[in-house]
């Protein structure tokens, strides 16, 4: 089980790496095409812009859009909650089901 953490661990850290490399690369690419039309501080300024401003604008744009969908309500979004959990790990899946049985056996209980 461990094993199989520090591997995704060490993957995600190297799928990061590669990911800020790709986007200095791109950033340096930008720059370097426009220095000569704008000077190297617009240049800088721009490909800024472009990597930095238009993706954060274009997530704010879709979290809001995404926004007006009605969110599950009740046991089915508990449900799901443990659906995902057990797709992930058995024995998280094991103590949700536990804890959820749990709950349920109190809620149900007759008043006294």
């Amino acid at each position: 089980m461990f094993a199989r953490t520090a591997a995704g661990v060490v993957a995600l850290l190297i799928l990061g790496a590669i990911t800020l490399v790709g986007v200095a690369c791109a950033a340096a690419a930008i720059d370097l095409a426009l220095a000569p039309a704008v000077g190297p501080a617009w240049a800088a300024a721009i490909a800024a812009f472009i990597l930095l401003i238009v993706p954060v604008t274009l997530w704010i744009v879709l979290a809001i859009k995404g926004a007006g969908r009605a969110p599950k309500e009740g046991e089915e979004a508990i449900l799901l909650a443990f659906a995902s959990l057990a797709k992930n790990s058995p024995w998280m899946a094991l103590i949700g089901a536990a804890l959820y049985g749990a709950a349920d056996v109190l809620i149900r209980r007759p008043k006294r």
